[in-house]
């Protein structure tokens, strides 16, 4: 099975391609950054970057429209690779994701502001988890259910 998750920004606003019979493509980069300390203890950053496509039959243009640089989404599909060989000799990597679920983590508004797409779906989340009420005589009948596996014998030797 090819599945990957990732998590990252995009590095330029999502370009759409339209295909005869309405299908859409959505195209763009995503930018996944991690920091650690090499061997000499100094910080470093590696940066990893995927060319994602979305493939939609409708409403392409609406979510190419919260794609835009700097926006936060988590992607979710198959990853494949390509290696090839520059003029200068050096072996390059491109990795493309086709994507299956894509949720928006934080957009970029029209005016450059970042806003997140998490904290409104919570506040149209449903209502908050309550735990299943029992009623007194059902809970004092499987009180007891369970008792003898928890006895302690004192002749029982432990294993460990």
């Amino acid at each position: 099975m090819n599945n990957t998750i990732v998590t990252g920004r995009i590095g330029k606003d999502a370009e759409i391609k339209t295909f005869d019979g309405g299908r859409a493509v959505i195209n763009f980069s995503l930018a996944w950054s991690e920091k650690y300390k090499d061997r000499q203890g100094e910080q470093q950053e590696r940066t990893v970057w995927y060319d994602c496509a979305v493939w939609r039959k409708e409403g392409a243009t609406g979510v190419a429209a919260y794609l835009k640089k700097g926006a936060q989404v988590l992607v979710q599909g198959e990853v494949s690779g390509r290696g090839w060989q520059n003029d200068a000799g050096e072996i390059k990597v491109s990795l493309q994701i086709n994507v299956r679920d894509l949720e928006i983590l934080q957009y970029v508004k029209d005016d450059g502001q970042q806003s997140s797409g998490y904290q409104q779906r919570q506040q149209r989340s449903a209502p908050a988890y309550q735990p299943p009420q029992y009623s007194a005589p059902a809970a004092a009948a499987n009180a007891g259910a369970n008792q003898d596996f928890f006895k302690s014998d004192e002749s029982d030797d432990l294993l460990f």
